[in-house]
């Protein structure tokens, strides 16, 4: 028979074991240790316990100052880790507006900011774009560009003249797949005063590419830029509208300039190969005034346009041009020809 008195004892055994202590609370206690990487591991493990007290606990340790810089950003990691709500958006962004918070508490905000889609965040990355620290700036890019909104491409805008090749990259490859609707953004950007130069550059060389309606006339009046690479930019993209109402200014800057030869006679081949009789039309106008310079641009450009060369043959038939210009011509034709 079992003896009652032995069973009474195994139960008292049983009572007296203490109940083994919480996930969290071990966690928790782990968070008065003197040890760094003791205190860093346990913010690591609270944030993978699903129990309010440990949000709330990891919410404390991120915005208190009190913590080390390094352990509020594990605390706001850790936050991040599979959440995406508004109170934690409400965080992060108070957070990453603190500019007396450590540059990678910031930068560690923007990152997990740069999941959102909201565009309660957009002034948030607006601001960012004029942070010091570089990483700071190129997840406030990632974040605009993700939220798909036209709101936001002012602000992107404003990373093609970041000091950073990468961002102003990110920028570029963004705009580019926006098209045309950029083009009022990017006019409007270069027209502020003290524009970095590098918007600058990016903003000329972009429109080269757009086909709107304001692109050809800006680029046209940048030509008259004191800015030397700005204007070799320029008349890359006037190459590309292909338009032919960019053929007289670039037969007067080829006649007043004495740089870029090179890069306007490319400009006007490209143009010449689809409206070589407008161009032949330009350029007799200047050849009637016997400039040299002009001379000089027809015997190297016409040899790679021979539709233009016939047309620039028939003015010989021509009974209004006098006997000077026809002279001019056939001499320009023996060169060619020879």
């Amino acid at each position: 028979m079992t003896d009652p008195e032995s069973n009474s004892s195994s139960d008292q055994t049983q009572e007296i074991l203490p109940k083994k202590e919480s996930k969290l609370n071990q966690e928790l206690k782990k968070l008065s240790s003197r040890k760094f990487r003791i205190q860093n591991d346990a913010i690591n493990e609270l944030g993978k316990i699903k129990d309010p007290l440990a949000k709330n606990k990891l919410t404390e340790i991120a915005g208190s100052k009190v913590w080390d810089s390094q352990l509020r950003v594990t605390a706001i990691n850790s936050l991040g880790r599979g959440q995406k709500n508004k109170s934690l958006m409400d965080l992060l962004i108070e957070l990453a507006n603190d500019k007396t918070n450590d540059r990678e508490i910031r930068r560690a905000c923007i990152t997990l900011l740069s999941r959102y889609r909201d565009i309660k965040i957009l002034d948030t990355f607006a601001k960012s774009l004029d942070d010091d620290y570089r990483f700071i700036r190129f997840w406030a890019i990632r974040g605009l560009i993700k939220l798909r909104d036209p709101k936001a491409t002012p602000a992107l805008v404003k990373g093609l003249g970041d000091s950073d090749e990468e961002i102003r990259k990110e920028v570029r490859s963004h705009l580019d797949m926006l098209g045309n609707d950029v083009a009022p953004d990017l006019i409007s950007s270069f027209k502020e005063e003290n524009a970095p130069k590098f918007l600058r550059y990016g903003v000329v060389g972009m429109l080269g590419r757009l086909n709107h309606p304001d692109a050809l006339p800006f680029l046209l009046e940048t030509l008259n830029d004191e800015e030397d690479r700005l204007v070799t930019i320029a008349l890359r993209g006037i190459g590309k509208q292909i338009n032919p109402t960019s053929i007289e200014p670039l037969l007067n800057l080829y006649i007043n300039n004495k740089g870029r030869k090179r890069l306007i006679e490319d400009a006007l081949f490209r143009i010449g190969q689809s409206y070589s009789k407008v161009l032949v039309e330009k350029i007799m106008e200047n050849l009637k005034k016997q400039n040299e310079e002009i001379i000089t641009l027809v015997t190297n450009l016409f040899g790679k346009l021979p539709t233009s060369l016939t047309y620039l043959k028939d003015h010989l038939n021509d009974k209004d041009i006098n006997e000077e210009l026809k002279l001019t011509i056939q001499s320009i034709l023996a060169k060619i020809e020879n």
